[in-house]
This record gives structure tokens, C-alpha cells and sequence, in this order.
């Protein structure tokens, strides 16, 4: 599972642009933007991308300038939280289609992604039976991707 999800990030930050990619084993760094997805179905979770602004304006910024350059902002406005709803998507979907792949007959569905922005941020999962945390470094910056398995 650990290696799809990590597979599916690297896919996606590859395709918005970014060719530096990394996964490290420990990122320290201050978590300013979370974003939360869902999943159900056969795995029941979620998914979180946990970064700080620079670098969710980064990922964001990147996105955006193929389709809306006049939204490229240094702050992180509506149009960034917007793109990060959506990196969060591509993030999930992603993910859990290399993990079908591989293990077939998986039914999963996301929710929408939420988002949470503020200094320090620290989320909290209940009821998680599995958890892991991967850590990414690369020309975007620095993001963290939380997966957390709740009990069926």
C-alpha cells in the first residue's frame, strides 16, 4: 500500500511540472496547510497532504500556470486553495488506482477534500487502525502525506 501511495504522489508532482522528487524518511518542517480527502469503500480513511504555505504556493502556483496564469499569486488565495483541493484529489485518485491495479477487485470512492490552513497545525484521527506518514522533498518545497486506515 505504501508504495502505491508513494508511486501516486510522484506521478502526480512529476506531471504538474516539478522534476525534483524526493521521499525521505523525515520531514520537521511546520505544517501551515492541510488538506483532508476520504476514502470509502473497500478501505475505509483518509488521506491528508500536510505542507507549509511556501511550498503549497509552490505546488499550487505550478499547477495553475498551464491554465490560469493571471491567478499566480505569493499568497495563498482562493485560487491556491482551490488547486490544492484538487492536488489532494489527483493525490487520492491516483494512489488508490495503482493499488487497485495491484490488488484486484478494489472498490473504493473519495469524498471531497477539506482544507485547513494556520500555523502549526496538528490533526487528530480517531478509530485508526493502520497509519503511515511519507515525506517528500523536491524543487516544490517540502510536503508531508498522512494515510490513516479506520476499522470497518
Amino acid at each position: 500500500m505504501v508504495s502505491s501511495i508513494a508511486q501516486g504522489i510522484e506521478q502526480i508532482l512529476y506531471e504538474i511540472g516539478f522534476s525534483r522528487i524526493q521521499k525521505i524518511q523525515n520531514n520537521s518542517g511546520n505544517v501551515e496547510v492541510v488538506t483532508s480527502i476520504g476514502i470509502t469503500g473497500d478501505i475505509n480513511g483518509t488521506l491528508m497532504l500536510k505542507t507549509n504555505r511556501q511550498s503549497a504556493i509552490t505546488i499550487t502556483n505550478k499547477m495553475l500556470s498551464t491554465v490560469h496564469p493571471n491567478d499566480i499569486r505569493d499568497e495563498f488565495g482562493v485560487a491556491q486553495k482551490e488547486a490544492i483541493y484538487e492536488v489532494t484529489n489527483l493525490f487520492a485518485g491516483r494512489s488508490l488506482n495503482i493499488l487497485a491495479e495491484k490488488q484486484k477487485h478494489l472498490d473504493c470512492r473519495l469524498t471531497p477534500p477539506t482544507i485547513i490552513t494556520g500555523n502549526k497545525i496538528s490533526p487528530v484521527m480517531c478509530e485508526i487502525i493502520y497509519s503511515t506518514d511519507l515525506f517528500f522533498t523536491g524543487d516544490f518545497g517540502d510536503l508531508a502525506i498522512y494515510v490513516g486506515i479506520a476499522k470497518k
